[in-house]
């Protein structure tokens, strides 16, 4: 569906609208398996250390987190290290790449790899107002943007792991459009608008009640009725409403 509106608008434009953007904050990884083995001996395989990261991808933009040593349910707490904007592009970015790796000296090496489909992505509800700033700054940032996300958990194979198996991510995600945003609202207020014009339309066509002598009350309606023709001298009707007013006074 297209939508073509006209000036003058009811909600200021800006001139430029911002990019879309996919708001993504990393929280945990469970499950998390990397292996090596058998050996040309014939031993069992063996579970190695994981040093632990997250990359996010689209088309246009990627974000790595650091690295969480050492664990194999991973959990990113900082704000600034798992938070990430990422522009979109509607044509080309049909699922949001989550990569999860273990970092090695020599070579990283990626466990697994999910795809989430952006369609599962919520739109952020507009605000014209930021977070508000308080003695913790970084905690209320970090609460303000998970209020307005959506946190799914997305199960992950382990391409690393012997005999396969699942581990899985989770995260928060929403997305952010200006320009639609903008658009929303200008909509909204052309129909409280059409609404306005409508109700006071309405109020114009009522039937005046009028008021004559003794608290008798009647409607313009009734004194003229429907058979009157409206071309008729304006002087003979009115002659009539006074000389029909003073019999019922």
């Amino acid at each position: 569906e297209v939508t073509i509106l006209q000036p003058p608008w009811l909600v200021p434009r800006p001139h430029h609208f911002k990019p879309p953007t996919v708001h993504v904050t990393i929280l945990k990884a469970q499950g998390l398996r990397n292996t090596i083995g058998p050996d040309p001996l014939g031993m069992m395989s063996t579970l190695m250390p994981i040093h632990s990261y997250v990359k996010v991808s689209t088309s246009r933009a990627s974000h790595r987190t650091g690295v969480v040593k050492m664990k194999r349910n991973p959990v990113w707490d900082s704000l600034d290290d798992n938070y990430a904007e990422l522009e979109l592009d509607y044509d080309n970015d049909r699922f949001l790449k989550v990569e999860i790796c273990d970092s090695k000296p020599m070579k990283n090496r990626r466990l697994s790899v999910v795809y989430v489909p952006m369609a599962m992505v919520p739109r952020a509800p507009c605000s014209s107002s930021g977070v508000e700033s308080t003695k913790d700054v970084s905690t209320n940032r970090a609460e303000a943007q998970l209020r307005n996300q959506t946190v799914i958990t997305m199960p992950c194979m382990m391409r690393k792991s012997m005999g396969g198996g699942y581990g899985s991510i989770t995260l928060a995600l929403s997305t952010h459009d200006a320009r639609r945003d903008w658009l929303q609202r200008e909509l909204q207020a052309r129909q409280n608008q059409i609404a306005h014009e409508e109700s006071s339309a309405a109020a114009r066509c009522t039937p005046q009640v009028l008021m004559c002598g003794h608290g008798t009350t009647f409607a313009v309606s009734d004194v003229v009725g429907e058979n009157v023709d409206l071309a008729d001298d304006v002087e003979e009707i009115a002659a009539w409403f006074r000389s029909w007013c003073m019999s019922i006074c």
